[in-house]
């Protein structure tokens, strides 16, 4: 990808963010990304809640994964179905290393934006490394039978296939 600037260097395993201002290479490869879709601001139509929503980015990109999941949480709480505030919640979990929580706010995320390859992708990275290659195996599949022309998931879905031992399974 073009113009990729990395908002953390280290082993290629930390979670990168694809935000407003910041972007990042995806893939499944241990990294989780960031919103990056739409604007925010045309889903919260609330300046409260848009402004608890931009205080839980700014502690997020400060690294403060403590204060950015509380603000995530009031923002979800107001806003139950917005994928944005869902997504930034596991990837403060994923920092966390809290794997499971962040497959839960991932698999929200999901819910809500069922064609987001981003979205899958930070679900599987969660999955991953939660040990759960079956969960991660199973939205891949999912993801694939509703896209099947997206060529990145297939690949994903075949690495998994390889890191069980299972080769024949692996629909590349």
């Amino acid at each position: 990808l073009a113009g990729i600037a990395l908002l953390t260097r280290g082993t290629g395993n930390e979670p990168r963010n694809r935000g407003a201002s910041v972007q990042a290479s995806s893939g499944s490869g241990g990294n989780v990304t960031a919103p990056r879709e739409a604007p925010v601001e045309a889903d919260i139509d609330s300046k409260e809640i848009l402004a608890t929503f931009n205080a839980g980015v700014a502690a997020f990109r400060q690294q403060d994964y403590t204060t950015a999941i509380g603000l995530f949480q009031e923002v979800i709480q107001e806003i139950p179905d917005n994928p944005h505030a869902q997504q930034y919640l596991g990837l403060c979990h994923f920092h966390r290393q809290e794997f499971p929580a962040a497959m839960s706010a991932f698999a929200e995320a999901r819910r809500h934006r069922p064609d987001s390859f981003e979205v899958l992708d930070n679900y599987v990275t969660a999955a991953k490394k939660a040990g759960d290659l079956e969960g991660a195996s199973g939205a891949l599949r999912d993801f694939i039978q509703r896209n099947p022309d997206q060529r990145g998931p297939r690949i994903e879905l075949a690495r998994i296939a390889r890191e069980w031992g299972r080769p024949d399974e692996a629909v590349e």
